[in-house]
């Protein structure tokens, strides 16, 4: 039924809208899947007999025309009482991919915010192909759904944001396609990455480094009916076990140490909505910070300017004479190393800038800035036309200061510092000689093709966009496998060019932070501890950082070997942190309690 009202609507209730043919014009026909359980619901033994009802809009209408045709699939040899038509094609199919069939409350749009009502099925079976007929075996349930993106939002192929609800619309855990449990998720529909891949292949890539990156499925959608494509469920960035484990902050957590984590930040557009959902940096060029979860009415206001003074003291240090040295006060090293690694492979156009997520740990778990998780490839590997070069040479982080002013000032920073640099270098030949491996990397893409070859065409049958230009390719292949010809290509011409311009060198184990090395003997007391701090160690020197809690560096000396005595008198009550670092640049931290 549809068009009318009433349930059932009378013999001489009028449609709701005009309605015109589409077939006769060379649009498609309407239709209506009645699943086996229906017609088994209503079949006698016997005659049985199909009635259309016809309504017309007004009593005064000049013209009313219908035509039906009812196709059956039997799953036998039995002969079909005529041959189907040509122009017709099955409402559903079969696919090798899980199946997520969507339909919203009283069929509701679905729109950017608030989520709509709607249920859930996913149709995974262990063997064989995944239909709309089968029941569904993987999830069966509510959800709630709304349109999600930024600019992804100018395509007519949506992205949507989903929470697994229960019947009271709390949320509901679940595992979806062996996913660890959870409530929130993403369906990105790759649209102007006609490769469908971009997305997956770099989330792979992180999922091979030590940063958490959201894990992917690929399934196809069914939205209220209608077909939607190829999709990619992925998980949604927040703090769980199981996805950016970091400390769950909660309002009440405003003491000296608990206020000191866990957060996820992001540098990305100012919502021109909000004027309290961040904050513009200082620096030039100034970039919007804003809070992610928790969300910025989740937090209080201690905790905001926390964040918000811890962010700012790395960027006045990153910004003043000793930034070589103290970086170290304020990030996590190798956690930049990887997120550099990988935003550099795919070298897209909003690295570091938009979507450019990175998480706080609490005090516990070392204090510091984590860069990541990953998000939003889809104008990586060669696929944007503006601004800068999409070809696979140069570095990303050159944007900055050539064609594209809109970086961090301190990223173009962090890649003078020698001790980065050779990090960074050591980190890629290892990965270089196993999952970063060009072979892996193209099997990899292999695999994926290989599961999409009917998928790949149903999708562009529903958006036709293959051999036309969507922005912002920068090429435009005629068929799927040109598409995915050109990724590899692209790929494997950065894989080269990376390895011949390498920054830094893997001069020694002390310079590889990844490798296992044994540290230097340390011992700091008293601990708590009032006017002095003594230090003992074994090696010819060592340089002694002292930072308070928000990374501000509040003392700094030379500690010889043997014992030590650092003056602390004029160090206020808290928390402070004892970072030692010896001439090859590695380093080791105590946390130190003054009280008077």
């Amino acid at each position: 039924r549809s068009n009318i009202s009433g349930s059932p609507p009378t013999y001489s209730d009028f449609a709701t809208t005009l309605k015109e043919a589409q077939v006769y014009s060379g649009g498609s026909y309407e239709d209506y899947l009645i699943k086996p359980d229906k017609v088994d619901s209503l079949l006698l033994n016997g005659l049985n007999c199909l009635a259309i009802q016809i309504h017309n809009s007004s009593i005064t209408s000049t013209d009313l025309s219908s035509n039906f045709n009812l196709s059956v699939g039997i799953a036998n040899n039995s002969i079909n009482y005529r041959p189907t038509a040509s122009w017709f094609t099955p409402p559903f199919f079969s696919t090798n991919l899980p199946l997520l069939i969507v339909k919203t409350l009283n069929g509701a749009a679905v729109v950017d915010e608030p989520k709509v009502m709607a249920s859930m099925g996913i149709v995974n079976n262990n063997v064989g192909l995944n239909t709309e007929l089968d029941s569904a075996n993987e999830y069966d349930g509510l959800i709630g759904i709304e349109i999600r993106g930024a600019s992804s939002q100018i395509f007519p192929k949506k992205g949507y944001s989903v929470e697994t609800r229960l019947a009271d619309s709390s949320n509901n855990n679940v595992s979806l396609l062996g996913l660890p449990k959870e409530n929130d998720w993403i369906l990105h529909g790759p649209y102007a990455d006609k490769s469908l891949l971009r997305n997956t292949l770099a989330y792979h890539l992180g999922g091979k480094t030590n940063l958490y990156t959201p894990r992917t499925r690929l399934c196809e959608l069914i939205l209220n009916d209608k077909y939607q494509g190829l999709y990619v469920l992925t998980e949604k960035i927040k703090r769980d076990k199981n996805r950016v484990d970091i400390k769950n902050l909660k309002p009440e957590d405003i003491d000296e140490v608990e206020i000191t984590g866990g957060y996820i930040f992001q540098i990305d557009r100012d919502d021109p909505n909000s004027s309290t959902d961040g904050w513009w940096t200082s620096s030039s060029p100034g970039k919007f910070v804003s809070y992610y979860d928790p969300k910025h009415e989740e937090l209080n206001t201690l905790q905001k300017d926390y964040l918000r003074t811890f962010f700012t003291s790395f960027e006045t240090t990153m910004n003043g004479p000793a930034f070589r040295t103290h970086y170290t006060n304020f990030i996590d090293v190798e956690s930049w190393v990887d997120y550099f690694l990988v935003t550099e492979m795919a070298k897209h156009i909003d690295a570091y800038k938009l979507s450019f997520f990175m998480h706080k740990k609490h005090i516990d778990n070392g204090g510091k800035l984590n860069f990541g998780p990953l998000w939003d490839f889809n104008l990586g590997f060669g696929n944007f036309d503006f601004a800068c070069s999409p070809e696979p040479d140069g570095w990303t982080y050159e944007f900055q200061g050539t064609c594209d002013m809109s970086h961090p000032f301190w990223v173009k920073k962090l890649m003078v510092v020698p001790e980065i640099k050779d990090q960074i270098n050591c980190r890629w030949n290892e990965l270089r000689k196993g999952p970063y491996s060009t072979d892996s990397l193209l099997q990899f893409i292999d695999t994926n093709v290989k599961n999409l070859t009917e998928v790949s065409e149903r999708n562009f049958e529903k958006w036709p966009v293959l051999g036309k230009y969507v922005w912002p390719n920068y090429y435009v292949g005629d068929n799927y496998t040109d598409e995915i010809k050109y990724l590899k290509d692209w790929l494997v011409d950065r894989l080269e060019w990376m390895d011949d311009n390498m920054i830094g060198e893997c001069r020694s184990v002390s310079t590889n932070k990844f490798e296992k090395v044994e540290p230097f003997n340390l011992n700091t007391f008293p601990n708590p501890a009032s006017d002095v701090v003594y230090t003992e160690h074994n090696q010819a020197y060592l340089n002694l950082q002292v930072t308070d809690v928000l990374g501000k560096l509040v003392k700094e000396v030379r500690v010889e070997n043997g014992i030590n005595k650092v003056d602390v008198s004029s160090l206020q009550t808290g928390i402070y942190f004892f970072t030692y670092i010896d001439p090859n640049g590695l380093s080791a931290t105590k946390r130190v309690l003054i009280e008077r």
